[in-house]
């Protein structure tokens, strides 16, 4: 579904990373400028970590690593595969554990990786954000989530009533939850049928997510799976 005009996709890219890139600036400032009043308030994190693991002395085209480097922000590293592709799994591992703040871990497993290997493309994000309306801790009572399989497990369910984007639609609902300052957001599309989740991403389209951006806030009573 990408339009055909290379440029111009690759371009779109880069515009969104620059675009999330203020975003964070914007929170940083704002910490800052709330802590000269005695407030505290964190300031988003976020890390999009892109990066290419390419055999070393394999014949790359010189323009395809630049555009990567360029527009995603994926610079090229060499790494020998053919000789010892468990300590260049090992590597490309501690590289993505040490951009996702140690959450994701192993990403790589053991035999993914050969003496044939020629390229690895790793993108690993990590986002830590305060909501614009914090959770209260003592509100996280457990609560029945239901699975997948139409079981049901008891899981610490966070709570609070406050205004949020909602609507109800055909066989679903949009809940649209603001982080701080508002430049990000928290969307959740919720089946009404326990099992639902199927016949909902079908019906998944960009005109319905940007939809989602500007649904009206509404008085709610939110519980939310911490």
């Amino acid at each position: 579904h990408y339009p055909t005009n290379d440029t111009e996709l690759h371009g779109s890219f880069a515009a969104m990373q620059r675009s999330l890139d203020e975003v964070i600036q914007k929170s940083k400032a704002s910490s800052e400028e709330t802590r000269h009043y005695g407030a505290t308030n964190d300031p988003i994190t976020l890390t999009v970590a892109n990066r290419l693991f390419g055999q070393s002395g394999y014949d790359f085209r010189p323009a395809f690593l630049d555009l990567v480097k360029t527009s995603y922000a994926a610079p090229f590293e060499p790494l020998d595969f053919v000789h010892d592709s468990s300590a260049a799994a090992k590597h490309i591992n501690d590289w993505v554990e040490n951009q996702t703040r140690q959450r994701i871990r192993n990403l790589i497993p053991d035999d993914a990786l050969d003496k044939f290997t020629r390229l690895v493309l790793v993108n690993a994000i990590y986002l830590k954000a305060p909501w614009e309306e914090p959770f209260k801790d003592r509100n996280t009572p457990p609560s029945a989530f239901h699975l997948g399989n139409g079981e049901s497990v008891n899981v610490p369910t966070m709570a609070q009533q406050h205004a949020f984007g909602y609507e109800a639609r055909d066989g679903y609902r949009i809940v649209v939850i603001p982080y701080a300052n508002g430049e990000i957001q928290f969307l959740i599309l919720l089946p009404d049928a326990t099992q639902g989740l199927e016949a909902l991403e079908k019906k998944l389209t960009k005109e319905l997510l940007a939809y989602c951006a500007r649904v009206r806030n509404r008085e709610l009573l939110l519980f939310l799976p911490k």
